[in-house]
């Protein structure tokens, strides 16, 4: 591929009597670095630099979920641009027009890794997103006092273990945002 300047090519188009269009330059990139995005049907996976005819539409969109690995994923959060138009809306897709006065899309993401809590391993290790946990009476409590959450006067069952407000009785995997701040409680068994 032969880079040429922009302004080295207009010069020389203008001297040959060829009237050249007017070129935009267009950064695309993500925050964190990293996360995949599409531009006009190609993936990219790290910062890419556009020279398109003024006035030119291109599509640009992300997926929502992106594991990066095993215990890393990203979440879509949105697309901003350098001038403040564009808001995060948590929307993938977005067209944009080229133009001389829009210089870059930066896609943003959440980070969140998974983090697994051993204990009663005997029984299979289901996979609990944190976001979507269920506040629910855990029903190892002795007294209601406090649904889901052991108070001062609660006396809950022996091996229960408690993330986030919600009881378990066996291994998870949680997936928490960077960062986030993850409560546990333990009532192992007597013995």
């Amino acid at each position: 591929m032969i880079r040429v300047p922009i302004t080295a090519l207009t010069v020389w188009l203008g001297a040959m009597g060829i009237a050249a269009a007017q070129t935009t330059q267009t950064r695309i990139y993500t925050e964190p670095a990293g996360a995949a995005f599409f531009v006009d049907g190609t993936r990219y996976l790290s910062s890419a630099t556009f020279f398109w005819p003024k006035g030119s539409r291109h599509t640009v969109w992300a997926e929502v979920a992106q594991n990066t690995g095993g215990t890393t994923r990203m979440g879509f959060q949105g697309w901003t641009d350098d001038k403040g138009l564009l808001q995060p809306s948590g929307t993938p897709y977005v067209t944009i027009t080229a133009d001389p006065d829009f210089l870059s899309l930066k896609g943003t993401f959440s980070v969140e890794h998974r983090i697994d809590v051993l204990f009663n391993t005997q029984v299979s290790t289901p996979i609990i997103d944190i976001s979507s946990m269920p506040t629910v009476p855990c029903p190892a409590l002795a007294s209601p006092s406090s649904p889901g959450v052991p108070g001062p006067f609660d006396s809950p069952k022996p091996g229960v273990v408690y993330v986030n407000g919600q009881c378990t009785g066996s291994s998870v995997s949680i997936w928490a945002a960077e960062k986030a701040a993850i409560v546990f409680n333990a009532f192992p068994a007597r013995g």
